[in-house]
C-alpha cells in the first residue's frame, strides 16, 4: 500500500499531459478554422460587391447588350477591370493594400452570359493557414442578373 505523500505529484503529471497533447492543439484547430471562416466571410462579401456592381455597370444602353469590357463615361478602365479591383482592394481603383493579403487580381474570374443577361465572378486563392501545415483554396463565387 501506498502513501499519499509518493502520489501527490500524479495529478499535476495527468493536468500537464492532458493539456499539452489534449487542449493546445485543440485551441489552435479552432482558432485556425475561426481566422479561416472570417476570411472566407470576408472574400464571399468582396465577390458579392464586385458583382453587384458589375451587373450595374455592364448593361450598354446604346447597344442594349451586356459588355463587360466597355468603358463609362469619365472612368479609365472597363467594368470588368474595376469590379476586379472592387474585389481585391474594396474600390474600382486599383490602389492600396489588398483587403485580403492572400488574393490578388489572378485569382479573379469575370465572366458573362449575354443571353441570359448574367455576369458571373468568381475567386479561388490559395490560404495558409496562420501556424503553417496545409494549404487550402478558399472559393467564392457570385452571380447576379444584369440591371436594364
Amino acid at each position: 500500500m501506498r502513501s499519499k505523500l509518493n502520489q501527490r505529484g500524479g495529478a499535476f503529471v495527468e493536468l500537464l499531459f492532458v493539456t499539452i497533447f489534449v487542449f493546445i492543439p485543440l485551441l489552435i484547430g479552432t482558432i485556425e478554422y475561426g481566422t479561416a471562416f472570417v476570411h472566407h466571410n470576408s472574400l464571399t462579401k468582396s465577390v458579392r460587391d464586385g458583382t453587384r456592381y458589375l451587373a450595374s455597370a455592364a448593361y450598354d444602353t446604346n447597344t442594349r447588350t451586356v459588355n463587360i469590357d466597355r468603358i463609362l463615361p469619365g472612368h479609365t478602365a472597363s467594368v470588368k477591370n474595376e469590379a476586379i479591383n472592387l474585389v481585391v482592394y474594396g474600390g474600382i481603383n486599383s490602389t492600396g493594400t489588398p483587403l485580403l493579403s492572400f488574393v490578388d487580381g489572378g485569382d479573379v474570374t469575370v465572366a458573362n452570359d449575354p443571353d441570359a443577361d448574367h455576369v458571373r465572378i468568381t475567386v479561388e486563392a490559395p490560404y495558409n493557414f496562420l501556424l503553417g501545415g496545409s494549404l487550402i483554396t478558399l472559393q467564392a463565387s457570385s452571380v447576379m442578373r444584369v440591371h436594364r
